[in-house]
């Protein structure tokens, strides 16, 4: 898998890189004839701060080759355009630029990174309607390393999170709808899994799944965690990055084996999480009830938009763990 995604993230940059082909090579999509786009130059956050522009470019680029109908004009030419505004003595602004060109659209790229996630936020100025903008911004996940923890592989999580970034601040979902194979993406809400509440009955037979409830809840959130991001018009956060929001607001290491403390939602919220999964695990005279509960905490009124339960009758991790994945599938099953 992880040579595969490699090759791919090759590959992509080859196509981006290659995109000084003239608008004409395109094959307009219907009837609409190629959107040409200039990008202002990229500025990065804190965390993504080892990110290469270039990168940036040849995803955008990709990503605009991808819909076969939008065009990313190269930086050469950006950069022909700047010497003959000052050679009119005219100021080189984004938008003189733009004009210059003839863009249809002007983008403004910002890329951050927390832990293991990465964002991308485009403001995107159509030049016919100016002052007009358009925002958009999109999550991914960054799955793959190149040797070491620290040595991320940014290109193919980039390329997710410019597309969907790209579809938002041009009000089309479906964007990549028609998009071949991986290239197939959706604008994806952000999700975090919190603690699972455990509570023991004393007066049933003991169960290694309640005597070993901080490495049993943490191998909770794990199962969760794995079926949760086969959805693909979500963004789950792993507990790495979720703890790492909770430390910048100097909260204590959570317990994974409690629900999640009003404080720790706020922390969440700061980081404008779209949803929260959260849970029980109660020993009970047949066995274990487990339930799950998706929230919104997208806004300050909390909300409980749809839970799921299930009981384990043995005390077998495996079981538990299929248990979980049916509970998971049932509540996010809008996200498919």
């Amino acid at each position: 898998m992880k040579t595969n995604c490699i090759l791919l993230s090759i590959i992509a940059l080859i196509i981006g890189s290659n995109l000084h082909a003239q608008p004409d090579s395109l094959k307009p999509r219907d009837q609409f004839k190629p959107i040409k786009v200039l990008m202002a130059p990229v500025q990065f956050g804190d965390g993504a701060k080892d990110l290469d522009e270039h990168k940036v470019i040849a995803a955008m680029a990709l990503a605009g080759r991808l819909t076969k109908r939008y065009f990313l004009l190269p930086i050469e030419l950006r950069d022909t355009a700047v010497l003959r505004l000052k050679e009119k003595n005219i100021e080189p602004t984004a938008l003189n630029i733009a004009e210059e060109l003839r863009a249809d659209r002007l983008l403004f790229i910002k890329v951050n990174r927390l832990k293991n996630i990465i964002r991308v936020d485009i403001t995107n100025y159509h030049i016919d309607s100016i002052p007009i903008r358009f925002d958009g911004y999109g999550y991914a996940y960054l799955n793959y390393r190149k040797g070491s923890d620290e040595d991320v592989l940014y290109d193919p999580s980039l390329l997710i999170a410019v597309q969907r970034a790209f579809a938002v601040s041009e009000g089309d979902s479906n964007l990549y709808a028609d998009a071949p194979g991986s290239f197939k993406v959706f604008p994806a809400k952000t999700l975090v899994i919190g603690g699972i509440y455990f509570e023991n009955d004393d007066r049933q037979k003991s169960w290694e799944l309640f005597q070993f409830k901080e490495i049993i809840s943490f191998d909770m959130i794990e199962t969760i965690f794995e079926q949760a991001s086969k959805f693909s018009r979500l963004v789950i956060y792993d507990t790495d990055t979720r703890d790492s929001i909770y430390l910048m607001h100097n909260l204590s290491d959570p317990d994974n084996s409690e629900k999640p403390t009003l404080y720790e939602i706020q922390a969440l919220q700061s980081f404008s999480i779209d949803y929260l999964i959260t849970g029980s695990f109660i020993r009970t005279e047949k066995g274990a009830d487990i339930s799950l509960s998706l929230l919104d905490i997208s806004k300050d009124n909390i909300e409980v938009l749809k839970s799921a339960s299930n009981v384990l009758l043995e005390d077998d991790l495996d079981k538990l763990r299929l248990i979980l994945r049916t509970i998971v599938n049932e509540l996010l099953a809008d996200f498919n």
